[in-house]
């Protein structure tokens, strides 16, 4: 019986319609029910351990950050880089900038970056000088879906746009100039 238990719980898993948070629950279910291993669920579901290990680690954030993965507010993706950060006052923080300037995961990334290093949610150091800068900043970040920085030097300055991959640079070019 606890067999066939065990088994329903596998095949429920393999469908395609459990938000990240259910799946962790399923799997964090499973470890501590039936004794399994990482490794021994990893291999009944066909994962990797460490798919299975950042599965688990969601479990771990604040409740509000859990509700959003379960929302779709926030995927999981930003969730495990916001697991970056140990504390959950600063996770909170983290969450709340990504929430408020719609930011992707790469740009999360580079925010709970900044935060282990000392710094604030809001970054650069534009906006210490002009907090016009900073609105543009996000309303830039926005536009074009990456991060963007300005970089006051003397009366003028530099925009930085941020790409990841050749498809990127020209999806933000296609933006900026339109279609080609």
């Amino acid at each position: 019986d606890s067999q066939a238990l065990q088994m329903a719980l596998v095949e429920n898993l393999q469908r395609e319609d459990l938000n990240p948070l259910e799946a962790a629950e399923a799997y964090q279910r499973l470890v501590e029910e039936f004794g399994l291993t990482q490794e021994a669920l990893a291999g009944r579901l066909g994962k990797d351990r460490s798919s299975v290990a950042n599965s688990l680690r969601l479990l771990r954030l604040p409740k509000r950050i859990r509700d959003d993965v379960a929302a779709g507010t926030l995927s999981e993706g930003h969730a495990r880089a916001i697991l970056g950060l140990e504390r959950p006052a600063d996770q909170i923080r983290a969450r709340d900038a990504v929430v408020r300037r719609g930011l992707t995961v790469r740009s999360t990334e580079a925010l709970v970056r900044r935060l282990k290093e000392g710094g604030s949610p809001q970054g650069s150091r534009a906006r210490a000088q002009d907090p016009n800068w900073g609105s543009l900043e996000d309303d830039l970040r926005a536009a074009l879906g990456t991060k963007v920085r300005i970089v006051r030097e003397g009366s003028g300055g530099t925009l930085q746009i941020s790409f990841f991959s050749g498809d990127d640079l020209t999806r933000i070019a296609d933006t900026i100039l339109g279609p080609r």
